[in-house]
């Protein structure tokens, strides 16, 4: 991806859009959009540490497949973070479609 100096990251603009939609919510329905964030977030680290914690186990039985599991373990990271930003983003597209249209 060539990215021009100044400009938005895919990710940085759809943070824009996270925010912009909970700051048209109300007080009481942004707290619940943070309960909520903080559930997905938690999942993610628990799930992370989970595969981590899998990972190293593996390493310590065999040491040959530490460089795979490792670039396997970080892809595997980074499509859960994809798949819980997805998940808050379908309740956050719920709640603001329900309440601000």
């Amino acid at each position: 991806m060539i990215k021009i100096k100044g400009s938005l990251s895919k990710q940085q603009i759809s943070d824009n859009i996270r925010e912009e939609k909970i700051n048209k919510l109300s007080v009481e329905l942004r707290e619940c959009v943070a309960k909520k964030k903080r559930e997905f977030e938690q999942s993610y680290r628990n799930d992370c540490e989970t595969f981590g914690f899998v990972t190293q186990k593996l390493v310590e039985k065999d040491k040959t497949l530490e460089d795979r599991l490792k670039v396997a373990l970080l892809e595997t990271m980074k499509d859960l973070q994809s798949e819980t930003m997805k998940k808050f983003d379908e309740f956050l597209d719920q709640i603001y479609s329900f309440n601000c249209n």
